[in-house]
């Protein structure tokens, strides 16, 4: 297989280059604050944070992270 370092470029920075958004598939200063939080062995997925708010969370259930009536955090910061 390729190696998590090779493949995670291939997946972020290379299509958002294609499709022409600067501002996704990399964390930078100025660049959008969307990100995946995986688990390094099984890839399972962890935590959600789009443009700097976390929207979901493994503690937390799908169904009550999708629901518009669940207050989200006022910071952009994700604990």
């Amino acid at each position: 297989g390729l190696a998590l370092s090779d493949a995670l470029p291939a997946a972020t920075l290379t299509p958002a280059r294609v499709w022409g958004l600067p501002r996704k598939g990399r964390l930078a200063v100025g660049a959008d604050a969307d990100v995946l939080l995986l688990d390094r062995d099984a890839l399972r997925l962890r935590a959600t944070i789009a443009g700097g708010y976390p929207f979901f969370h493994e503690a937390i259930s799908a169904e009550t992270s999708a629901d518009p009536s669940v207050e989200r955090p006022s910071g952009r910061c994700f604990s």
